[in-house]
């Protein structure tokens, strides 16, 4: 049973959105990115929300909401008079692990579902609202249905038409599915102080945070055995008198410190490769709290000799234990389920670094298990190229973010679009996606490190042509140095013969290619006149060329239809973002071999050139 879609309506700043997570049945990462304000905690909030309402088992959890009061999500603009509905939508693909499990609950009850069940359904939260009160708070399953008959003992079985029509069956099976449904499992603030010590049973006052890591030793004593418990495995054994259990404790002790010490120290989990070497994880022999009268068992670090508390290692150490004992050990807690972690703006508080590792610490933890992950970021470090066809941008369409002045966060029409449509339809607006541009930013060799060069206009141009030299496996590839338009090589002219090194240029040959050729020549002289040229002088059929007319109209399509597949007119910003991709990628696609060889020839110039100046 996992989650493929959910549908918000009316949900605080959201209007109606549609987060697709079975687009791309591959897919378990989904990154939400956006400007401040465009409501991607509103959208998270919102799946979260879903689960804390019908799973009591989340009431719990340390990490929720904190929405009290229904009241506060209505949209801020219609605080006064609203009514209609707030909704959460979820769609959920059942499997035959899920029909076996549901054929087995009903035949206790003497029914016995005669066809399969829908591979997908729908569960409806709303709340309804007339004036700004709310009224009632509906649940609704949809597409849960399967014919049942019910055994009569020796007078045989009496088909049902539907299920509803039989309270008993409805009751059975809509509890069975609230009770199974995929955990969401929210850190809005993922870091958070780990407890010097975990108390093994309730106390009069305690908080949330010391149940919760009552649970999270629970889960890490299901991982070593199915019918262990804090209760049998530890708490029965620390209030025994009899030597024995004091013995077979010590080694229990043992055992957990053993099992946490080999996952934050396991292969597959690298995240914390450069903090674990030669550390452990140590708990100590349980103790009894003579204030709070309940025993608790101290959780500590070794190294070498020595001990610490987590609270006294480094930020970056806390932040991933924390990370790896809290995702890793809690997917036991849902055994045949596919639990979704929710991040809000993970690993804001660590360095680029940390960040970047963070971004390998969920490809581990879906690699892992079979959780999904969906989280929020500002930060490029923390984009990855390969999860590109699942990340939406976010956007609140009712502010004008270039307008400061009439800037009112109240006011809210928040919209989810995938990256790749995005792109298309608002190919200007690249603010809302500029930290994924980032990630793909061009970054030519160290000058120092390259002995001939070939100068360019810009980054776009020095993406195709990386990208096109793989394509034709040319030999002898040429190293380029991308401008910032064709007018700004002053710079990287004056450094390159001042130090002596090898170097030619090449412009378009539209109008302000030419014209900056000139300049160039009046500018420098002779130094730089055998040096330069635009994509005429390597072909004169190229004249008023730029570089992607080297591309036949046909491949500058098919070149756009990789990242956008609907695409079908030429568009300079949607093609040199396609280019991007495939180069970071490393996709080839088939091209023409008329825009095979117009690239052989422009790398053969190049080289040609730069060995007569040698």
């Amino acid at each position: 049973m996992k989650y493929t879609k959910f549908i918000i309506k009316n949900f605080r700043g959201i209007k109606e959105i549609e987060l697709n997570l079975g687009k791309s049945p591959k897919a378990n990462v989904f990154t939400l990115v956006g400007l401040n304000e465009s409501g991607k905690t509103t959208i998270l909030d919102a799946i979260a929300f879903f689960y804390e309402k019908i799973n009591s088992e989340n009431q719990s959890e340390l990490h929720t909401t904190a929405i009290v009061d229904i009241h506060d999500l209505i949209p801020k603009d219609q605080r006064d008079s609203f009514s209609g509905n707030i909704e959460i939508e979820a769609s959920i693909e059942l499997d035959s692990n899920d029909y076996e499990a549901l054929s087995n609950l009903l035949e206790k009850s003497k029914f016995a579902i005669s066809e399969n069940l829908n591979p997908e359904i729908v569960y409806r939260l709303s709340w309804r609202f007339v004036n700004s009160v709310s009224r009632e708070e509906i649940h609704s399953i949809e597409n849960f249905n399967f014919p049942v008959v019910k055994k009569t003992g020796k007078q045989g079985k009496t088909s049902l038409k539907n299920e509803q029509k039989n309270k008993e069956v409805w009751e059975i099976a809509t509890s069975w599915l609230k009770s199974n449904l995929p955990p969401v499992i929210y850190y809005p603030n993922f870091l958070f102080d780990f407890p010097d010590r975990i108390y093994l049973e309730s106390f009069e006052g305690e908080t949330k945070a010391q149940k919760y890591y009552r649970h999270f030793l629970q889960d890490v004593l299901k991982t070593m055995s199915i019918g262990f418990t804090i209760e049998n495995y530890l708490l029965n054994r620390a209030k025994s008198n009899k030597s024995q259990d004091k013995e077979t404790l010590h080694q229990a002790v043992s055992k957990i410190s053993r099992k946490i010490t080999d996952l934050v120290t396991a292969k597959n989990l690298t995240v914390l490769d450069i903090y674990t070497k030669g550390k452990e994880i140590s708990l100590e022999y349980p103790a009894l709290d003579e204030e709070k009268l309940a025993y608790y068992i101290d959780f500590k670090l070794k190294d070498g000799i020595n001990y610490y508390w987590v609270r006294e290692r480094s930020l970056g150490y806390k932040w991933f234990l924390t990370f790896l004992l809290l995702t890793q050990f809690r997917v036991t807690r849902h055994e045949g389920q596919i639990p979704i972690f929710i991040f809000d703006e993970p690993a804001s508080n660590l360095h680029q670094t940390a960040q970047q590792r963070l971004v390998n610490a969920l490809k581990q933890l879906i690699e892992s298990s079979k959780a999904q992950v969906i989280y929020a970021t500002h930060s490029h470090h923390l984009i990855n190229p390969d999860w590109l066809e699942n990340t939406f941008i976010a956007k609140n369409l009712a502010l004008d973010y270039s307008d400061d002045v009439s800037f009112d966060a109240r006011q809210t029409n928040i919209s989810l679009t995938r990256y790749r449509e995005f792109v298309s339809k608002y190919p200007d607006q690249t603010n809302y996606f500029q930290i994924i541009l980032d990630v793909l930013e061009y970054r030519p060799s160290n000058l120092e490190n390259i002995p001939d060069i070939v100068m360019i206009e810009g980054k776009n141009d020095g993406y195709t042509l990386s990208y096109m030299q793989n394509m034709t496996n040319t030999e002898n590839k040429i190293n380029v140095l991308p401008g910032g338009g064709s007018g700004s090589l002053d710079c990287p002219i004056r450094l390159y013969y001042a130090w002596g090194r090898n170097f030619i240029i090449i412009l378009d040959d539209d109008t302000e290619g030419r014209k900056q050729k000139s300049r160039y020549i009046s500018l420098f002289g002779q130094i730089i006149e055998s040096r330069i040229f635009t994509l005429k002088d390597i072909d004169s059929s190229w004249d008023k060329y730029e570089t992607e007319d080297l591309f036949s109209p046909t491949d500058k399509i098919l070149v756009q239809q990789k990242t956008d597949p609907t695409s079908s007119i030429f568009h300079k910003d949607n093609f040199n973002r396609s280019i991007q991709e495939l180069l970071i990628n490393n996709i080839k696609i088939n091209l023409s071999e008329k825009t095979l060889s117009n690239f052989r020839s422009y790398v053969k110039f190049c080289k040609n050139k730069l060995d007569e100046l040698k």
